[in-house]
């Protein structure tokens, strides 16, 4: 995943599979490392490949996550 790739439009809408309940709604931002997640916005929705243990700290801040991998009880491998 290349954070330098396209820029998405303003008001672009994406649609996912969840897995598990709810609706979030804010500003995406694409990080494919933790250094790059530092950047994070409080309410910003976080698109990475994955999730490990060490992305913790900011599943509190965030409104949501998207990840290429992953399910409901996995962080993501």
């Amino acid at each position: 995943m290349s954070t330098n790739s396209q820029r998405l439009s303003e008001r672009s809408t994406k649609t996912s599979i969840p897995v598990s309940r709810g609706i979030a709604k804010g500003y995406t931002r694409i990080a494919a490392t933790l250094e790059e997640a530092s950047s994070l916005q409080r309410g910003e929705i976080l698109i990475t490949h994955t999730t490990d243990i060490g992305w913790t700290p900011y599943f509190s801040i965030i409104s949501g996550v998207v990840t290429e991998l992953g399910g409901l009880i996995s962080h993501g491998k």
